[in-house]
């Protein structure tokens, strides 16, 4: 127990043995008494108040070392509900389900001019197209969960994390694919996965799909993705928000942010109102030209 702990245990008493003099005492003594009695509330009140705190201060320390060692375990366990069931539908109407949500209808429709796209500046350093070094190489492997599932091929990451001299062969067959410039057929495949969102799920709504793509090609992508997200931090404005990108504000500090304010509200009793907007299918509704066009303003700069 700590100090803090010892003195509210002994303001208890003294309260407690204050109420019991305030019963039996005169009349001309009750002022007196009650006037004590409220200073030594508010000094419980604080002394409650500062324990809160540094509870508060503890238990969010602790949840952070436990996102920091294993984010996907924290996560599973903070979010986890029972979720299971068997997907009851056709082959036709899932590839139904799968046009409607990915697939743009009019992907090859012209969009026009739209003044609101711009020409961003040249950029400052260029892509890094160098073939794959085997420390990049390396450092892919490193970062990868062991646990990952695998693709199509069956090969997961334990196996490279496991035979170095695979792992070797890999690399030169990679740096062969980066100067040819065309990636491996099978890569562009994966398998997907539909798990339920609740109990009992039945229908195609209440699933959702994963996709199991190979672990070379895994690797491969990670590399480029490392390298264009390099090249942005290097070329773009990093004072406004950029999904995905680290080191730069993004839902998570929007998210710390509105929670810092419900706190603040609460601790102070105060009024707030929080809207949370989520797009159906985000990624559906924004036309698949639209994503080539900047891209290719982007190339152009």
């Amino acid at each position: 127990m700590n100090n803090r702990l010892k003195k509210i245990h002994q303001l208890r008493q003294e309260l407690k043995s204050l109420r019991r003099r305030f019963k039996e005492a005169r009349e001309e003594e009750t002022g007196p008494l009650a006037e004590l009695r409220n200073i030594l509330r508010k000094k419980l009140i604080s002394l409650w108040r500062a324990e809160w705190h540094r509870r508060s201060r503890k238990e969010r320390a602790r949840k952070r070392a436990a996102f920091i060692a294993n984010p996907f375990g924290f996560t599973k366990q903070l979010l986890g509900k029972k979720r299971n069931g068997q997907l009851t539908c056709s082959k036709a109407e899932i590839d139904h389900h799968l046009r409607d949500t990915f697939c743009d209808r009019s992907r090859e429709q012209d969009l026009g001019h739209c003044q609101h796209l711009i020409y961003p500046p040249a950029p400052t350093l260029n892509f890094d197209g160098k073939e794959p070094s085997w420390k990049e190489i390396q450092e892919v492997i490193k970062k990868a969960r062991s646990s990952s599932a695998p693709g199509p091929s069956g090969v997961p990451y334990r196996v490279y994390k496991n035979c170095p001299k695979l792992l070797h062969r890999l690399w030169k067959i990679l740096k062969v694919i980066w100067r040819r410039g065309k990636v491996a057929q099978q890569w562009r495949f994966a398998e997907g996965v539909w798990i339920p969102k609740e109990e009992e799920s039945k229908t195609i709504d209440q699933f959702r799909t994963i996709s199991l793509l190979s672990v070379k090609g895994k690797i491969f992508f990670s590399i480029v993705a490392r390298r264009l997200t390099d090249y942005l931090l290097r070329n773009i404005d990093t004072l406004v928000q950029k999904g995905g990108i680290p080191k730069v504000p993004g839902c998570l500090e929007h998210t710390g942010v509105v929670t810092q304010l419900i706190r603040e509200a609460r601790e102070n009793k105060g009024d707030l109102v929080v809207l949370w907007l989520d797009l159906t299918n985000a990624y559906g509704s924004i036309p698949h030209k639209l994503a080539e066009e900047a891209l290719r303003r982007l190339a152009q700069a």
